[in-house]
């Protein structure tokens, strides 16, 4: 059976093609007379694929049949995943407050002095000698305001996100921040005497950091200081705060300081438990990171805090999925985060939905081809730009044995063992997507006997692990991918198939 399905599941290398064809656009599946009477009840009856010689957007597709070698196809380094295993946890009662320390003796002010200094901010040199003047011209008794505004006078674009005066140290005296093309620093009066501190923020690419917001998002008595540092293309965030002798980062995970594009973050409340979330808002990217990256949508990263940093907690995508493995995909974060009414929509488009598209190597090369078009023109699709007919069924299958898990872990067992009966009679032995009703048959036989859906996920995710490939070469990326889904696509092991553990 599994050689069986190896020979229709894969079609990355072909060796022999039809003349029907499968349209990739909206007319891919045919028109749906579903009615769906419950959120509880899963429908019974799928679409089913008829090929078709309508022309489409990229070609007339031929379905294809092929003998072919596994091989993982190469593709950018992946990125995390942005669904954490468990979601941070912390309560405010436990929040440490900041003990006040006894204000600063700092020297003398004397409003009459005037700073006379010029730099240039692309010179390393120049900006050392920039920073030791002001550092003297402060500690004999320059004022902060009069540095200001000399700053403005070489620097005319400058505002109050690149230069400012705010208590930063809890100590009740303001200290100087300051953000030059690639660095950050803030001038703190210790000892008697102003110090030179580096704030530890991303400088990609030498564009100045910009302070997006000063606030005590953790509530200990210390403000954070966030900031956000980068280009058009690429954007790095800071989390930063006073530890009493420096700066220290608070923002950790890569989904938690990286950005693409023309993106930016910010702190709120997001559960109104008066703990500040930092939040991350991607927007679609530019020029390379585009092309590497593909296919994108817009997406929401929340990082909250543990009680000693802030890492991620939960991400969702702005955009409805325009793919049947995005539904597929967003359905499997709602699940994780309970969502289980979303979870279950997003099962059932993928499913019934003749509005998504489909998904292949084929289709992830071409994409990137259109970046680069030769005197702007789209370039002209070959024959192997196709849709893999494996992929619709191997989807529609999981998507049922998902909301057959949702169902159970929410008490509903009429309406899980409806779907069950329909997974298996829809995808019998040698039919694609059988793969996936054994694995359900391997929950539901333990469950009836147990009760337990730990141990029936156990069960599940044996399955998987005894059959990786087949069970995960069409959700998303993979140790077992040999498609390209993209850099905001999950990342899965078999673990990942059951998650109510």
């Amino acid at each position: 059976m599994k050689k069986i399905f190896f020979l229709l599941v894969i079609s990355i290398l072909l060796v022999s093609c039809t003349g029907s064809s499968y349209e990739p656009t909206q007319t891919s599946l045919p028109s749906l007379d579903v009615s769906i009477t419950s959120t509880l009840v899963a429908t019974t009856s799928a679409p089913t694929i008829t090929p078709s010689t309508t022309s489409v957007h990229l070609t007339s597709i031929p379905i294809v049949t092929a003998t072919i070698t596994l091989t993982r196809t190469a593709r950018p380094t992946a990125k995390p995943a942005l669904i954490p295993t468990s979601t941070p946890t912390f309560g405010i009662g436990s929040v440490k407050t900041h003990t006040p320390v006894p204000q600063a003796q700092c020297p003398t002010e004397n409003t009459e002095l005037i700073p006379e200094f010029e730099f240039s901010s692309y010179s390393a040199a120049s900006l050392e000698l920039f920073y030791q003047h002001i550092l003297d011209f402060l500690n004999s008794g320059g004022t902060f305001s009069a540095v200001i505004t000399a700053y403005h006078q070489y620097e005319p674009e400058v505002d109050e996100r690149t230069i400012q005066e705010r208590d930063v140290t809890a100590d009740g005296i303001p200290e100087l921040l300051l953000t030059d093309r690639n660095s950050f620093v803030a001038f703190v009066c210790q000892n008697g005497q102003y110090q030179r501190k580096a704030l530890v923020a991303g400088t990609y690419h030498y564009n100045r950091p910009v302070i997006v917001d000063i606030q005590d998002m953790n509530l200990d008595g210390v403000p954070e200081i966030i900031s956000i540092a980068g280009d058009y293309r690429i954007r790095e965030v800071s989390v930063v705060s006073w530890n009493g002798n420096e700066f220290q980062w608070l923002n950790v995970g890569q989904p938690c300081y990286f950005l693409l594009g023309d993106s930016w973050a910010y702190a709120l409340d997001i559960d109104n438990n008066g703990l500040l979330e930092l939040v991350l808002k991607q927007a679609i990217p530019v020029w390379s990171e585009y092309y590497d990256g593909l296919p994108w949508r817009p997406e929401t990263r929340v990082c909250s805090w543990n009680g000693v940093q802030f890492v991620i907690s939960h991400m969702t995508i702005d955009s409805p999925p325009e793919y049947r493995f995005q539904a597929v995909q967003d359905g499997d974060r709602a699940a994780l985060v309970g969502d289980y009414t979303k979870a279950l929509d997003l099962y059932q488009q993928a499913i019934f939905s003749d509005q998504l598209d489909w998904w292949s190597q084929e289709r992830s090369v071409y994409e990137r081809s259109t970046m680069l078009p030769e005197n702007g023109l789209r370039p002209t699709p070959d024959s192997s730009v196709h849709a893999d007919p494996a992929e619709y069924p191997s989807l529609a299958a999981y998507a049922r044995y998902r909301i057959m898990l949702l169902h159970t872990v929410q008490g509903y067992l009429p309406e899980a063992q409806i779907v069950y009966d329909t997974l298996q009679a829809k995808f019998p032995d040698g039919q694609t997507g059988h793969v996936y009703a054994e694995m359900a048959s391997a929950f539901w036989n333990e469950y009836q006997v147990s009760g337990n859906i730990s141990q029936a996920c156990a069960k599940a995710i044996a399955y998987a692990s005894l059959n990786p490939v087949e069970v995960l070469v069409y959700l998303g990326n993979s140790d077992y991918s040999i498609v390209n889904f993209g850099d905001q696509s999950l990342e899965y092991t078999p673990k990942d198939i059951c998650p109510y553990r």
